[in-house]
């Protein structure tokens, strides 16, 4: 990947954990699904964890090659 490959990667990085931040907290879904279903609320708030999980060393790789290659 090019420099600015790496960079736009970390720019879209960036624009999914704020997605998914989004998702957090009481959203009509999660609200629904404690109504209807508790684990259902559990659920989500695991898999936002997970997803901001993989952002973070999608995030730590690229930011690793980015470096390597003494991008500015």
């Amino acid at each position: 990947m090019s420099c600015s490959n790496l960079k736009y990667e970390l720019q879209r990085l960036d624009q999914a954990e704020k997605k998914v931040e989004s998702k957090k907290g009481m959203t009509g879904t999660n609200v629904a699904a404690a109504l209807f279903w508790l684990l259902g609320s559990a659920y989500t708030y695991y898999d936002v964890g997970q997803t901001l999980e993989t952002i973070g060393d999608r995030r730590s790789h690229i930011t690793q090659l980015y470096n390597e290659k003494n991008c500015q």
